[in-house]
């Protein structure tokens, strides 16, 4: 995490080895682009996916009958 906040022309990452959800995003925010980012290990799509929040399924609902309506 000596990185967070910094933005980086390369950036040499192990997504297999973070916890959470937050720490994928953070080592991933770090590169410039994604030419200058690599990955060290293959990884679980659950490393970078979450669960949405209640309040976030029930807004999608709504815009869903919104635009339906419309």
């Amino acid at each position: 995490h000596k990185a967070q906040g910094q933005i980086m022309q390369c950036a040499i990452i192990d997504l297999e080895s973070c916890s959470g959800t937050e720490a994928p995003y953070v080592m991933l925010s770090c590169g410039r682009s994604l030419e200058g980012l690599l990955v060290l290990h293959p990884f679980s799509k659950k490393k970078i996916c979450c669960h949405q929040s209640e309040d976030t399924c029930l807004e999608e609902k709504h815009q869903c009958v919104l635009a339906q309506q419309t």
